[in-house]
């Protein structure tokens, strides 16, 4: 994009790679709490929580990406920009929408925990669980 600075490009960057960083480590603690399951059960439970909060935490990073991405289109001086204006848009929105899911980490229970209906439920839109 024919923007005056690269700011835009290595912040993107570096949110990717920080987000993708954080989110491997949610596949180790449930790599590791898998690998000795005889182990005691407060342990692999720990881990699991560890799992599942670094699961859940680069929402930021993934949100900062989005918001770059938007600013580096809103800032493309081409006069063919390499991506439309919708989709600078619709990135803003996305990040909008991803950020109760920052608030996960701070709550146990309720709209805002891990699993509630804003932090996680509202942009995953899950399907209705049924018994057999």
């Amino acid at each position: 994009m024919a923007n005056p600075s690269r700011a835009f490009a290595y912040s993107y960057l570096s949110a990717a790679a920080s987000a993708g960083s954080v989110f491997l480590l949610a596949d180790l603690a449930w790599s590791i709490a898998a690998f000795r399951p005889e182990r005691d059960p407060q342990l692999t439970l720990m881990l699991n929580d560890l799992a599942w909060m670094a699961f859940i935490a680069p929402v930021g990073f993934i949100m900062a990406q989005n918001t770059f991405l938007a600013l580096g289109i809103y800032m493309d001086a081409r006069r063919e920009p390499v991506f439309p204006r919708w989709v600078a848009h619709f990135n803003i929105l996305t990040a909008l929408l991803m950020a109760p899911g920052a608030f996960a980490l701070m709550f146990r229970e309720g709209p805002l925990a891990w699993d509630g209906s804003l932090a996680f439920g509202f942009i995953s839109a899950p399907m209705p669980c049924t018994s057999l």
